[in-house]
């Protein structure tokens, strides 16, 4: 999915939505417009949650600039949907600590890798 803006991404983001995005290059980033500019975002520590999901921590600089993505489709490895940390009454408050569950498109989670803690593409089912 590609955002208009990137003030559509950062309303999003305050909100406490789910966000599409897109792992190239190491790199997290959300698609802005038509061209071929991305925000980034950076990825923090993990916490399991419910039914096993790993949440992280995601920050978005609104002061940076976007920049140009990966020269082509190829060169992007995943499709992701961070899908905010639920409260008991439904999607977090505004005010809350940006906690996402990274989903990818093969509808695994994204979990810390053993020896770095960083995010990695192992295969971990999602219990429903």
């Amino acid at each position: 999915m590609s955002y208009n803006t990137t003030f559509d991404i950062i309303t999003r983001y305050n909100l406490r939505q789910p966000i599409s995005v897109i792992y190239f290059r190491d790199t997290w980033a959300c698609h802005v417009g038509d061209k071929d500019q991305y925000l980034e975002l950076t990825i923090h520590d993990s916490t399991k949650g419910v039914m096993d999901l790993h949440y992280w921590r995601i920050d978005i600089d609104i002061d940076s600039n976007t920049r140009s993505g990966p020269d082509n489709d190829l060169e992007i490895e995943h499709h992701c949907l961070l899908v905010p940390k639920l409260t008991k009454n439904g999607i977090p408050d505004p005010l809350s600590e940006p906690y996402y569950a990274i989903i990818d498109s093969q509808w695994l989670d994204v979990v810390p890798d053993s020896e770095t803690g960083w995010p990695t593409f192992k295969k971990h089912k999602i219990h429903v």
